[in-house]
């Protein structure tokens, strides 16, 4: 597990939605200084597909965050999650 997602310093994204079986491998998710960000979904609520197993998350600095969905196989060996700001 060595993969990272990081997106950052992006004013014009309003929605982020990643789908069941991608990054499952990777060890971070990190969404920072996203000004405009209103919505994030990772993956299926009721689907059982895994997406960034063992990754960390970091949500930093999203003051328009309004919905955060993570679906019931997303992050599931997740040891710290960070939501700030």
């Amino acid at each position: 597990f060595s993969g990272r997602f990081c997106l950052k310093n992006c004013e014009r994204v309003k929605e982020l939605r990643i789908d069941s079986h991608s990054f499952v491998c990777y060890s971070l998710c990190e969404i920072e200084n996203l000004p405009s960000l209103e919505v994030i979904h990772f993956g299926e609520l009721n689907a059982f597909f895994p997406m960034f197993i063992n990754a960390l998350l970091n949500l930093i600095n999203l003051p328009k965050l309004e919905s955060l969905v993570i679906g019931s196989c997303a992050f599931s060996n997740c040891r710290r999650a960070m939501f700030q700001n």
